[in-house]
Formats: C-alpha cells, sequence, structure tokens
C-alpha cells in the first residue's frame, strides 16, 4: 500500500466528528407560530359592562384641548341663515363635521339638518327595527363678538371627546351627537327647534338626551361633590324614570367611575332653566321629556358669560369640571348599554380598604325590587351599610371575622322607594382588608311596568327561536352580528357555535386561516381534526399536533411512551432526537475522542503489518 493512502486513511479517522448518529433521517422541522390577524369587526356591547373603559380614555387635557382648538375658529355669531354660510361659524361646522369622521373613524352618518345648519352626527346601533337612541346636544355659534369657550364649546367638547371612545364599539342603540346653531341669530334661537322637528318628524324615540350648558365655572363655596349640576324636571316618583333618573345615574358614574363631583339639580332650584335661550325647551316642546342639562354650579359667579372674556384661557374655568361631565355621559350611556336579557343589573368590584377606612356605592333604584349583596373579604373584619335615598339606614351586617374562601350573603334587602341607594362596606379592625364585592337589583329604565331584565330592545321570541339549528338563538344572532339562516355565518369552515365557545369571530372569516397556538395548524383544520387550536399539543404527551400528523400518530391518544418501529426508542425520544418514529434507526457506538489517536495508530500499524508481511511473501 502506499504511503498516501496511509495518511489519507489516518485523517478519515481523525477527522471524523465525534458522536454523530448514521440515521437514514434526521430532520427536525420547526413552525414558528403565525400572527393572527386583528379582527375586522369591532366588539358588540351585550352583557358587559364598559363605563370604565368609556372613562379612562376621557381626559382633563383632551377636554381643554377641543375647548381652545374649536374656539380658534372665532367668534361664530351668525346675524341669520344666510350669514351661516360663511365665515367662522361655516368653518367651525366644517371643522365640526370632519371631525365626526376622523374620531370615528368614518362609522359616524352624519347630516347637516334646518335652515340654520345644525350637524347631526350618529353612531348607528346594530338592533334591527325602531329602537330608542341616546343623545348628546351643545350649541357651535356663540354670543356676538365672543369666542363662546364656555357658552358653547364647552358643550362642543362633551360631544367631542366621547366620539372616539364610544366609536371603538357596537352599540345596541343609536347614539346621536346634535350640534346646534343659531341659537343667538337674531330672532332665534332657532337651532335647536329645527333639530327637534327633525327628531318629532322622524318618529325618533329619545331614551336620553343630555342638552350640555356652560360648565366650566364652579360655586367656589359648594360642597365638593355639588361642582357641577345635572339639572332635571322633578315630575315625582311615578315618573322618576323620565328626568331624574338620568340625572341620578351621572351621579352615580360620577361616584363609582370618577370623582364625585356631580350634584342632581331639580330644574326649580335653577332660575335661568326656564329661559327661551336654553336648548332643551324647545324639544320639551316637541314632547320630549327625558332631557338632562348638565349645567355649572358657578352660573351667578361667571362674569364671563356672553362677553369678550369667554376664552379658552380664561383663569376661572375649570376645565376637570367638563371632563367630569363628560366621563359621567359616557359611562351613563356604557352602563345602559350593558343591558342584558334575563340578568338583573348587577355590578362586581375588587378593592382594597385601609384599616379604619371605607368604600361607598351609589345604586339607582328605578323600581320595586332586592338589592341583592355578596363578598367575599380577606385580612380581617367588615361591616356593610345600605342608605335609602334619605340617608336613613335600611339595612346593617357587622361581621367579626373574614370571609376569605367563601362567599357570603351580606343581604337581599326589598326597596321600594326610587333614588339613590348609598352602600358603605367599612373596615373595621386594624389591618387592610381586600373585597370581592357583588351586588345587584332589577331596574326599569323606561317606566313601562316591564323589569329590564325581562325585555330587551328586541322581540323577547327571538331568544327562544333558532332558525338554522346551530343552537344560537335568533336573538343571540342578531346580537352577535351572526347570520339567522347560516351555521357558519363567515364561511370560514368554522361553525359559529364553535368560534363562539373557542373565543374567536363567527364574523370574521381570517380567523379560519390564523394558528392560534402557533403549531402550523390552522384553526380551521384544528376544528376538522378536534384538536384544540389554543394548544399546540391537545393530548398533554409532550408531543406537538403538528409533528404527530406529519408522522401519522394521533395527536388526541397519549402516545409518548409507545415504540412503533421497535428500534428501543419512544415517541418522544424520537421526538427529541429528530428521528422517524416509523423507521428503526441503525444504533452506532460513540467513541470518546481520547481513544480517536489510539484507534488510529493501532489501524496504522495493522495495515504496515499486512503490507510489509504481503511484501515479505512476494519476495519469497
Amino acid at each position: 500500500m502506499r504511503p498516501s493512502l496511509l495518511v489519507i486513511l489516518l485523517l478519515t479517522l481523525l477527522f471524523t466528528p465525534v458522536g454523530v448518529r448514521f440515521q437514514s433521517d434526521g430532520r427536525s422541522d420547526s413552525y414558528p407560530a403565525q400572527e393572527i390577524e386583528e379582527p375586522m369587526n369591532l366588539e358588540r356591547v351585550y352583557g358587559k359592562n364598559l363605563a370604565y373603559e368609556i372613562v379612562s380614555v376621557v381626559s382633563y387635557s383632551g377636554y381643554r384641548n377641543y375647548v381652545q382648538e374649536f374656539t380658534e375658529n372665532g367668534s361664530r355669531w351668525v346675524l341669520d341663515a344666510l350669514t351661516a354660510l360663511e365665515g367662522a361659524n361655516m368653518e367651525a361646522r366644517n371643522y365640526l363635521l370632519n371631525k365626526m369622521s376622523e374620531l370615528s373613524d368614518g362609522r359616524m352618518e352624519t347630516e347637516v339638518v334646518g335652515n340654520h345648519h345644525n350637524v347631526i352626527g350618529k353612531i348607528p346601533g346594530y338592533l334591527p327595527g325602531n329602537n330608542p337612541a341616546i343623545v348628546i346636544a351643545g350649541h357651535y355659534d356663540s354670543f356676538y363678538t365672543s369666542m363662546g369657550a364656555n357658552e358653547g364649546a364647552s358643550g362642543i367638547a362633551v360631544l367631542l371627546e366621547l366620539m372616539e371612545p364610544l366609536s371603538s364599539y357596537e352599540w345596541p342603540l343609536d347614539i346621536y351627537f346634535v350640534a346646534l346653531n343659531a341659537r343667538y341669530a337674531q330672532w332665534g334661537p332657532f337651532g335647536s327647534d329645527e333639530v327637534a322637528r327633525y327628531f318629532f318628524n322622524e318618529e325618533i324615540e329619545v331614551l336620553a338626551l343630555y342638552s350640555v350648558e356652560a360648565l366650566l365655572v364652579e360655586n367656589p363655596y359648594a360642597p365638593s361633590d355639588e361642582r357641577v349640576f345635572m339639572v332635571y324636571l322633578d315630575m315625582g316618583q311615578s315618573n322618576y324614570h323620565m328626568s331624574q333618573y338620568w340625572a341620578d345615574l351621572g351621579k352615580v358614574m360620577s361616584k363609582n367611575y370618577g370623582n364625585n363631583w356631580i350634584k342632581p339639580e331639580p330644574s326649580y332650584n335653577l332660575s335661568v332653566y326656564g329661559s327661551p335661550w336654553y336648548d332643551h325647551n324647545y324639544f320639551f316642546n316637541r314632547g320630549f321629556m327625558n332631557i338632562i342639562v348638565p349645567f355649572e354650579s358657578g352660573y351667578s359667579y361667571d362674569d364671563a358669560y356672553k362677553t369678550n372674556d369667554d376664552t379658552w384661557v380664561n383663569p376661572n374655568y375649570r376645565y376637570p369640571l367638563g371632563a367630569e361631565i363628560t366621563r359621567a355621559i359616557g359611562a351613563s350611556i356604557a352602563y345602559t348599554m350593558f343591558r342584558e336579557y334575563g340578568v338583573p343589573t348587577h355590578h362586581e368590584s375588587f378593592i382594597e380598604i385601609y384599616y379604619g377606612g371605607e368604600e361607598i356605592y351609589y345604586i339607582p333604584i328605578t323600581t320595586p325590587t332586592n338589592i341583592n349583596v355578596t363578598s367575599r373579604w380577606f385580612g380581617g373584619t367588615t361591616s356593610f351599610t345600605l342608605l335609602d335615598p334619605s340617608d336613613n339606614v335600611i339595612a346593617f351586617q357587622d361581621y367579626d371575622h373574614p370571609s376569605a374562601w367563601e362567599f357570603t350573603d351580606v343581604f337581599s334587602e326589598p326597596v321600594i322607594q326610587k333614588g339613590i341607594y348609598t352602600l358603605v362596606i367599612d373596615s373595621t379592625g386594624i389591618t387592610n382588608i381586600g373585597y370581592e364585592l357583588h351586588y345587584s337589583y332589577d331596574s326599569d329604565i323606561d317606566g313601562n311596568d316591564v323589569l329590564d331584565s325581562e325585555e330587551y330592545w328586541l322581540d323577547t321570541a327571538l331568544f327562544h327561536q333558532d332558525s338554522d339549528n346551530d343552537s344560537i338563538s335568533d336573538a343571540d344572532e342578531i346580537i352577535l352580528g351572526t347570520d339567522v339562516n347560516s351555521v357558519d355565518s363567515d364561511s370560514d369552515t368554522m361553525p359559529d357555535s364553535y368560534e363562539i365557545k373557542q373565543g374567536f369571530d363567527p364574523r370574521d372569516p381570517a380567523d379560519g386561516t390564523a394558528d392560534a397556538d402557533g403549531d402550523s395548524l390552522s384553526n380551521a383544520e384544528e376544528y376538522y381534526l378536534g384538536l384544540n387550536p389554543w394548544r399546540s399539543d391537545s393530548d398533554f404527551d409532550k408531543l406537538p399536533d403538528d409533528w404527530e400528523i406529519e408522522y401519522g400518530l394521533d395527536p388526541l391518544v397519549m402516545n409518548a411512551d409507545q415504540d412503533p418501529d421497535n428500534d428501543g426508542k419512544t415517541n418522544l425520544d424520537e421526538f427529541l432526537d429528530g428521528t422517524d418514529p416509523l423507521f428503526a434507526e441503525v444504533e452506532t457506538i460513540e467513541v470518546p475522542w481520547f481513544v480517536l489517536p489510539f484507534v488510529a495508530i493501532v489501524s496504522l500499524i495493522v495495515v504496515v503489518s499486512w503490507v510489509m508481511n504481503r511484501e515479505s511473501g512476494i519476495m519469497e
């Protein structure tokens, strides 16, 4: 043998990779998680209280900036309808129309109504039929030469600040944003009468109408919870639902979600309430009674009202007051719209009360009902007190022990009087206490003597009808936005009922091709195979679903310890090693690195000896 061959053999032995298993198939595939597309449809509101979500995006600075921005259009005073077609009034109107489109992401339907060019925007509700609507109104013109920052723009800023958050969801009922014009035109007002006539002629039923007036001056001597008013027309207990309830609800929202600055104020306590200049009067004249007038508590101290000092930089203006009214109105809308058929109004809260402290909740009652309170608490002793609208104690429970694991039925108190009830929770021990609190009650916000839990803004027979036999009632299909005549509304091969159960959107076909668990199997494939679309290992056997399917194993059977190719390696070993569980690999012996030189030397000696013996034999 030539020396060159010996060198090649030696080098081959020395540089063979250590520990490599020679096998037929060394695949180790990985499947990166796919990005799930955002659903195309907005969340439909039903049975979910979004008051906090709406309140949390309303800011003092945002509200103030809208007042500033809007008044930069200049004095928006008009003499008559003709002069509204030019100048600052026209620019303000165009600004509003652009903002309605921009802030609603194009969802808002807009219309200019009446000879004096009132602007109406509507976020359409998803329920079919003629249902009641909620209206927020303010006027966008200003007094002669005035910038109208407080008397005008403060109300418009409420509309603008609520447009974006309210447009981020689909609500069951229509929400109208109304900017009235020509309040101070010659022989006016005109806009409020034109819009009231429009609503009347269109037969729009108004569930609640917020006619926003000046907001930014407070009574410096008023208590902290009376900084701004929700003015209502007092029509007694029998008609409590028509106006007072909505003012009380604003108070409740201000306490439960805001700063507790709002006072419900009966109209007879406000001398200017009946003035013909105020827009709400024209709605009253057209038969709309469910009107609430947010109004500043410091009207008698407002020396800039309808003057040239009514500018956004006026040092006497308190913009947090406007933001508080905005939050209360937005929260009231969300609280009203989360109504659910068959379920009483309910509230849940997770709170911590420092020792010796208390937490207060306001509860608006519109009909005879029971106020049910349950809770569990951690850390010490506590008491619960329920007061009626006259602040009389009607229920009290004192506990000398914690109730950490099981809920305690604190009380179920029957109540008859309509108004705001107060629930007070006290930490009576020497430690901080954490609570999980639930309370519920029935309501009748339209005063028709039918509990809200027993009716909806739909024919209740639809809740017991299922046209496509997919286990989802026709009413629920309408609420969800799915097709009452199709088991697969978005045609993504996954039934609506399955998508709802799995948390997918039955209106969005994109989630059929999406991959929720990132295992390279689409959601639709997981449905077809009976797998869990949210787990890459449906049977918890440590073998990914896609790997089991690739090799013909059953991803719904725990087969990690099986050895179908009888090579002494379990399926789990094969997965971890990246080998084929259905092909028996040849076992190889791993040689430690320090043995290789000796093997090479011995091999060389053997080869050299063989060569020398062979040459010696030839010579002989």
